[in-house]
């Protein structure tokens, strides 16, 4: 595996099912932007041209608390989840059964936001440390998710990610810059097209949709490639 394969079979994965990875990325946004009104009567997530962002200015400490809990570390999680779920269904060529695939990500949500929130920290504090060693443990637990929710592996998902990935983690990072970098350029591209047609809305959902999709399809990818055997169903 080099990284280029590693991103070329991600968006040939991505384009042998688009319609079910933009339908779920879509659907699911939308659920999100509208659990949220909801919830706290404005929409906060904003779609920038690499990532998710949080409008929370003005917000008191409780409301922030709340809100990046609910987008980021569940709704956000089970999300990907389901999108990672879709993607090893893809590669082993099943029908995706996604009221399961729900249903299953929203059992183990406890160990996705724990282990979310394990990452995030142990990720953030190597990119204080000059940034590289950020960027090596960022790849070397790139495909935590799917440990999780494919092979089952609870909390021992971190150890699993960290194994499997112990011989390939600059190739995987490699393969994760070229993803961010043609989400960056599909992102860039709609908000162009948008802006031009009065479509922000629908254009930031959408290249949301992308985004994710591509992200969870290259992280399954790896893991089935490295770690993940047909034998581990759902």
């Amino acid at each position: 595996m080099t990284a280029m394969t590693a991103f070329t079979d991600t968006l040939r994965l991505f384009l042998r099912a688009p319609l079910l990875f933009l339908t779920i990325g879509l659907v699911g946004h939308l659920i999100i932007y509208g659990v949220e009104f909801i919830v706290f009567g404005s929409v906060s997530v904003t779609i920038t041209q690499t990532d998710h962002e949080l409008d929370l200015a003005g917000a008191s400490l409780p409301t922030i608390f709340l809100r990046v809990f609910l987008v980021y570390l569940a709704l956000l999680q089970v999300l990907s989840a389901v999108l990672h779920l879709a993607a090893w269904d893809v590669i082993a060529g099943r029908r995706p059964a996604i009221g399961d695939h729900i249903k299953l990500s929203v059992r183990y949500l406890p160990y996705l936001v724990g282990l979310s929130i394990a990452v995030g920290f142990v990720v953030g504090i190597g990119g204080l440390l000059f940034v590289i060693p950020g960027l090596y443990v960022w790849s070397a637990l790139s495909v935590v998710i799917p440990a999780v929710v494919i092979g089952q592996a609870g909390l021992g998902a971190w150890q699993r990610s960290w194994d499997i990935t112990a011989e390939y983690r600059w190739t995987i990072l490699g393969g994760l810059i070229l993803v961010i970098i043609a989400s960056s350029a599909i992102t860039s591209v709609l908000l162009l097209l948008a802006a031009v047609a009065g479509l922000e809305i629908i254009a930031s959902v959408l290249a949301g949709a992308v985004s994710l999709s591509l992200f969870a399809i290259f992280a399954t990818h790896v893991y089935a490639t490295l770690g993940g055997t047909a034998s581990e169903r759902p």
